[in-house]
């Protein structure tokens, strides 16, 4: 890949809420508030009684709000983990030691114990969290005894025990409830048995469902409380046809719904059924403040609401919402009204569709909302994130939050959606400042840039992929950043800060950086840890290799040759004279013209059967693509890849090109985007910035969150290569290579290899980009040359004498 050369791309009336600081007390569609008596009256005739026409509530527009209050202030914060030590340790030793046992496919591991999040939902105002502390599978003799085959052993684990938090949003408090699994022994099933579902709370208990997962269609379920003062107790067991309804306490009698067969279900205190048929849409269902039921589904991307299975819902909201089946939303009812949660804000169920609170206004991304209620005048919901789950708050404040922090403008030259997320993180942390993205367009940038810049109409941040920074920093278009250096020189990569310095000073701070390397065989490279130009050429020369690289001639002039400034055969910069139309280069221009290839109609295939047999002797590889690479080189130099790098005459290795922004020296926002910068590469901003792109423009099996882009931070590039380790450690995962023609395994570096990669980007340089200029001109003038009109000699002596008149000029 042929570095970019400067000009050339990268790659919303708010409707005045109906809710006021003491609240409207609403009705729901004229038909009052829903009340048990009602609910019990309709889930008794559901089958028989008439659907009656129901109002419709559905907002007519979609377009963004005004800046008109009252407004909310959403924050978010990390739900706080239990504390399980004493009951992890107290099962410390009940798991065998083999870890292939371990089955829980989330969470975390604590010693030869699990411990993962099972499930998470609201109840009344009640956050409640079910944890579980799961240890190995059944032992082989143990599903012997139980007649399992023992081939299914490792599909099943051991519960061991868990707890129960919940959380009362008005006194801000969590409580925790643990038990071990010997208090919820059921006959000879503690083996096995774990806590599946919360099905609600009652009298200050938590009821549970238990399932025991035995041999294929011998599932148990049981219905268990903890909590209250009580010792964990089973209540009874779970009639076996009604194991795969999603069952809920209401006020103390047991409900379960088919949404497959749409059905609906109570049990008496026996566990008798009582089955009714349902007719309407039907996903799931909320409980209102006094244990009250609310079925809701989605139909004609709509979500409708109804307190019973029948017919006809009660309401429907539409528009804005565009719901869609499986997208992120939570409902919540009361005597008051509905107020629902999507993943684009909050809305009220007034007769308008009142939309409460825009995400887009709050600066929030929400992965999957899965719960909100209401709290005084204001509302909590919780959302499971890329980074764990996360509880907000949303409280009326007098104006739009957005409108209250110092704007800054940042002008980027793709607006991808992990840079937008990543941003959107930054504006809902900081309680100061906003960053407004605004994308680079037209390919007369730069004089579009300068004359902004002259005008004082730029924006406070620039990224630099189209800006020729050293031009324009010499005219003072740019303020200096070595304040942000010096704080950041112990935690960023030495040559990734060197990127964007000019004449010693720093004007561009890196956010990304990428790092191109060259690799080949050792069959060419043997035992050489070092090459220059010359051995470079001759070892390829000598392979019987037909191409060096599949790339063009000049790319080979330049990378292999010109790159190496500390090499005065071809300039010398200390004396600035040229020495191109001498004999080394003359042989550089010889060999890249035999040696490089422009790309043709079926470059991919070509190029990947060419490297492995060893017709194309290297690989120009951009590092971006994950640990992986080391995998896939393997394969491609059929096990003997050396990552010897690009020759030079002190050292090899390859170039670090790095991404990042320059601040306005003009700008009255200074401190604000400094702020930004300041956190863009701290930890939590990098590690952000990896999450995000790896979640949004990179996640493929078996690689890292580095699959898209490379931290400047070792500390994150470190912490990323423990996770693929681990990730990885099985080696089972194969995808095919880019054309299909070879198979990677993709697995746990050996430590050799772990070693290379890590050694790669920190001996790293960055692009010498005094050489854009020079580049240019070797480009130019090797069209004729490699057209055949003009010899090596005559070439030569062109680009010398071209490069000696910029470099006297530039003196």
């Amino acid at each position: 890949m042929i570095r970019n050369r400067i000009g050339n791309a990268k790659h919303g009336r708010r409707i005045a809420a109906a809710w006021l600081s003491s609240l409207l007390v609403l009705t729901l569609a004229g038909c009052g508030a829903i009340s048990r008596e009602d609910r019990e009256v309709t889930l008794q005739e559901a089958s028989e009684a008439a659907p009656g026409d129901a109002p419709v509530f559905q907002s007519e527009t979609s377009t963004a709000p005004e800046t008109e209050g009252p407004f909310f202030r959403v924050v978010g914060r990390p739900i706080p983990e239990p504390d399980l030590t004493d009951l992890v340790s107290a099962f410390a030793g009940a798991a065998p030691e083999e870890e292939e046992y371990l089955s829980l496919p989330y969470g975390e591991k604590a010693g030869d114990l699990m411990v993962g999040t099972v499930e998470q939902t609201v109840f009344g105002s009640r956050l409640c969290l079910l944890r579980t502390v799961a240890g190995a599978g059944l032992d082989p003799a143990s599903a012997a005894a139980q007649g399992m085959e023992e081939n299914l052993v490792k599909n099943f684990y051991q519960y061991l025990g868990g707890a129960v938090q919940t959380y009362d949003p008005e006194a801000d408090q969590w409580e925790t409830v643990t038990w071990e699994a010997s208090d919820l022994v059921i006959e000879n099933f503690d083996r096995g048995l774990k806590a599946a579902h919360i099905l609600g709370i009652y009298e200050d208990r938590i009821y549970l469902q238990l399932m025991y997962y035995g041999a294929p269609g011998e599932e148990r379920g049981f219905v268990s409380a903890v909590g209250g003062g009580k010792a964990p107790e089973v209540l009874g067991e779970i009639p076996p046809a009604y194991l795969g309804y999603r069952l809920y306490l209401d006020q103390g009698v047991l409900c379960g719904m088919d949404l497959v067969g749409k059905a609906a279900v109570t049990f008496d205190a026996s566990m008798e059924p009582l089955e009714m048929k349902v007719f309407g849409p039907m996903e799931g269902w909320t409980v209102d403040d006094g244990g009250n039921a609310l079925v809701y589904g989605i139909a004609d991307k709509a979500l409708w609401f109804s307190d019973s299975p029948a017919e006809e819902p009660l309401s429907r909201i539409g528009e804005p919402f565009i719901f869609a089946k499986g997208s992120g939303y939570a409902p919540y009812v009361d005597g008051d009204g509905m107020l629902v949660a999507c993943n684009n804000g909050v809305y009220f169920t007034d007769a308008d569709g009142t939309h409460l609170c825009r995400f887009a206004d709050q600066d929030l991304v929400t992965t999957d909302i899965s719960g909100i209620w209401r709290t005084g005048d204001g509302f909590c919901f919780y959302d499971f994130g890329d980074t764990g789950t996360e509880l907000y708050t949303g409280t009326p404040v007098a104006e739009n939050p957005a409108l209250l922090k110092q704007t800054v403008t940042a002008r980027v030259a793709v607006l991808t959606p992990y840079f937008k997320e990543m941003v959107t993180k930054y504006n809902s942390r900081s309680e100061d400042y906003r960053i407004v993205l605004q994308e680079q367009t037209g390919l007369d940038y730069m004089e579009r840039l300068e004359k902004q810049l002259a005008a004082g109409e730029a924006p406070d941040l620039i990224e630099t992929e189209m800006v020729d920074v050293p031009a324009l920093a010499v005219k003072g278009a740019f303020l200096s950043l070595d304040d942000l250096a010096e704080e950041a020189r112990d935690g960023v990569f030495a040559s990734a800060l060197a990127c964007g310095q000019v004449d010693g000073t720093q004007y561009m701070l890196p956010y990304e950086i990428r790092l191109q390397t060259y690799v080949t065989s050792r069959r060419i490279a043997g035992d050489l840890e070092t090459w220059n130009t010359e051995d470079f050429m001759e070892r390829i020369e000598g392979s019987g290799a037909e191409l060096a690289l599949m790339a063009p001639p000049a790319y080979l002039a330049e990378y292999f040759a010109l790159y190496d400034t500390a090499c005065s055969d071809y300039i010398d910069w200390g004396a600035g004279e040229s020495h191109l139309e001498e004999a080394p280069f003359v042989r550089v221009l010889e060999f890249a013209k035999k040696y490089g290839k422009v790309d043709g109609e079926n470059f991919g295939r070509e190029w990947e059967q060419g490297i492995y047999d060893g017709r194309i002797a290297g690989d120009v590889s951009n590092m971006p693509d994950s640990f992986t690479l080391m995998n896939r080189a393997e394969v491609y130099f059929q096990g003997q890849p050396s990552f010897l790098g690009f020759p030079r005459q002190q050292g090899s290795g390859g170039y670090i090109e790095a991404f990042g922004f320059v601040v306005n020296a003009d700008s009255p926002n200074a401190e604000a985007a400094k702020d930004f910068l300041r956190w863009l590469i701290s930890e939590e901003g990098q590690r952000q910035y990896l999450r995000s792109s790896h979640s949004m423009g990179g996640n493929l099996v078996g690689m890292s969150d580095t699959f898209c882009v490379l931290p400047v931070r070792p500390d994150q590039l470190q912490e990323e290569f423990e996770l693929y380790q681990e990730k990885n450690a099985g080696g089972n995962i194969t995808y095919n290579s880019q054309t299909g023609l070879l198979d990677v395994t993709v697995q746990s570096l050996t430590e050799e290899q772990g070693e290379t990669y890590l050694r790669l980007i920190r001996e790293a340089r960055p692009v010498p980009s005094e050489l854009d200029p020079i580049c240019i001109i070797v480009e130019e003038e090797m069209g004729p040359f490699l057209a055949g009109q003009k010899s090596a000699e005559e070439t030569a002596r062109i680009i010398d004498s071209r490069v000696q008149l910029y470099l006297s000029e530039s003196r």
